[in-house]
Formats: C-alpha cells, sequence, structure tokens
C-alpha cells in the first residue's frame, strides 16, 4: 500500500484518474465499499501504468512483446535512467531489433518545461509519447500514444510541456547534428 500511495504522490497522471473516480462516488453520494479503496490500491500495484503502449512499442522497436512489456514496467525504476551532460535530460538504454539496428534507439525523459536545444536529424527520426506533452516546434503539444516523425535533415527543437515529465520512445537513423557537432549512436 505505502509503494502505491508513493507513487500516486509522483504521479499527476494516476492521481488524478483516482481522484476523478472518487468524485464521482461523491456526486452519486455513495461512499465506496468500505475495503473498496484498499482492493483498489492492491490491484494497482500488479498494473503496468504503460501497459496500453505495448504493442507500439514492441512494433516500433522490432522487438518481441515480452521485451516491450518489460522496458515499459521499469520506466519507474530510477535505476533503469541514466543522467546526462544535460540537466532534467535522461536516458533509459534499450536495444532494439534489426530494424532499429545503427540508430540512436532508446528511451529519453525531459523534465516538464525542459527545452531540448535545436538540432538537425541526419536520418529520419521516430519519436513514441509515452508520458506528458510533447511540445514540437510548430505550437502543437503531442500527448501519450502519439507518433511523430521527421524526416532526413529537418531541423527542430522539442520542449516538455508543463506538468508531468515527458518520457518517449527515440529514433534517430544516421545520428544528428547538435552544437555543431555530429552525434551517432555510439555517443548515446
Amino acid at each position: 500500500m505505502a509503494e502505491v500511495e508513493s507513487h500516486l504522490a509522483g504521479c499527476a497522471e494516476c492521481r488524478q484518474a483516482l481522484d476523478h473516480h472518487l468524485a464521482l462516488f461523491a456526486a452519486l453520494d455513495k461512499q465506496p465499499a468500505e475495503d473498496g479503496l484498499d482492493r483498489l490500491m492492491a490491484a494497482a500495484t500488479t498494473l503496468n501504468r504503460f501497459e496500453r503502449f505495448t504493442d507500439a512499442i514492441a512494433s516500433i522497436s522490432d522487438v518481441a512483446r515480452g521485451i516491450a512489456t518489460d522496458w515499459l514496467a521499469r520506466m519507474d525504476e530510477a535505476a533503469s535512467w541514466t543522467d546526462t551532460a544535460m540537466e532534467g535530460l535522461h536516458l533509459f538504454h534499450v536495444d532494439g531489433g534489426p530494424a532499429v539496428e545503427g540508430a540512436i534507439f532508446g528511451f529519453v525523459r525531459l523534465e516538464p518545461g525542459m527545452l531540448f536545444p535545436e538540432h538537425t536529424h541526419l536520418g529520419e527520426e521516430r519519436i513514441f509519447v509515452i508520458q506528458g506533452g510533447l511540445l514540437d516546434e510548430n505550437g502543437v503539444v503531442h500527448g501519450p500514444g502519439s507518433l511523430v516523425e521527421r524526416v532526413a535533415g529537418s531541423t527542430h527543437e522539442v520542449s516538455a510541456a508543463p506538468g508531468v515529465p515527458l518520457i518517449y520512445l527515440n529514433i534517430v537513423h544516421e545520428g544528428l547534428e547538435l552544437f555543431g557537432m555530429r552525434f551517432g549512436p555510439a555517443e548515446f
């Protein structure tokens, strides 16, 4: 139970869903069964909150469904993420299948409001948003479940919308140019 309460304290999406359901009970002038909240919380500990993205992540990553399930289950584990030289930017390194071989590939977490500076893609880029909002160069916010694709040669910056950290799967074929330097898969 403490693990669930800790998760709710740090996850705006789950907290909002719980508050919504409690408000529905209040609007009906009903109280959940005495043990209802305990049962709900116990059930929540066995669920992967990102499970709904398993098939998309497996397909985009060219891996088996079980591998994608494991990655998504580890999103909330601090040990999965590596800090970078850019404060507020964290990476979760994983190995994809043959379709993403030779690409910069893995999960990215940007703290709310953070800007990833302007950069140019040497090959195609695909971003699959898992949590939060990705604010693109046109002012469009792409939410969870969105697939954003950019062509080779495109230049842009990316911002994390306010609220919760932005988490996305990133696939960058052939590398990118940032601060006048070229980066490939070996550097990430």
